[in-house]
């Protein structure tokens, strides 16, 4: 006896495809997060070297 509904399954390029725009999202995203990211590192290392050179601008 069938059922009255068709079981669907998810074909194996169809979940490749789902996958791909995973990976595509993951790759916008994380080129914005780690450039921000880098900024960030690079600009606290610049503070910390004008802050060591010039002891008096941060009073203890």
């Amino acid at each position: 006896m069938m059922s009255s509904k068709q079981e669907t399954t998810p074909s194996f390029f169809s979940e490749l495809q789902y996958q791909g725009y995973g990976i595509v999202i993951g790759v916008l995203l994380s080129i914005p997060i780690g450039s921000s990211a880098a900024f960030f590192l690079w600009a606290l290392a610049e503070v910390t070297q004008i802050r060591m050179a010039h002891s008096y601008l941060v009073i203890p």
